[in-house]
């Protein structure tokens, strides 16, 4: 699969590198509108990995440094399953163990798959609710259910006892400019 803007299909780029066999690239290229510089590099990857070199390349780095260890992620879901600790209590006892870890990374680690509870030991329950010889009502309830996603902010509240508040339109007075 090539991306967007790429000039060029794997079939086109396969297209290019048989024309290139008997006639110069700079012909070959100005012919399917491409740069001399982008025909090179096809015929060379071409060249060096066979038909493999025509597909294209991960832009994810080939490796990364400063990621975080895996014995360090794992501990961090460890935590999240069994303690259901937040990010900043799992950063600050791995600090308190020697681990230089912040708050940030540790919120950003955890994916789908480490928080939700692995499918085996997921459980549920039915409840039915009967009136007389009526079904009136079947739930299903899961009982290891992990929130996946945070809850949503700012939303107003209402207080349980006592009028509802008016809105601010109708209490405060017109500004007069």
């Amino acid at each position: 699969m090539h991306h967007r803007n790429a000039p060029l299909s794997v079939e086109g780029r396969r297209r290019l590198v048989e024309r290139c066999e008997n006639r110069p690239i700079a012909h070959v290229a100005a012919e399917m509108g491409i740069s001399r510089a982008c025909a090179s590099k096809w015929v060379n990857r071409y060249r060096r990995c066979g038909d493999l070199g025509l597909h294209d390349r991960s832009s994810a780095p080939h490796r990364q440094p400063t990621a975080t260890g895996a014995d360090v992620v794992a501990r961090i879901e460890e935590l999240r399953r069994t303690r259901k600790w937040s990010a900043a209590r799992i950063a600050f006892e791995l600090v308190g163990q020697g681990t230089p870890i912040g708050r940030r990374t540790v919120s950003r680690l955890p994916t789908v798959r480490m928080v939700r509870p692995a499918p085996a030991a997921c459980r549920s329950v039915l409840v039915v609710a009967e009136a007389g010889e009526k079904v009136v009502l079947v739930v299903q309830v899961v009982l290891d259910a992990v929130r996946t996603r945070p809850r949503p902010t700012r939303r107003r509240r209402l207080p349980i006892d006592g009028p509802v508040p008016e809105p601010l339109w109708l209490t405060q007075p017109a500004r007069s400019w």
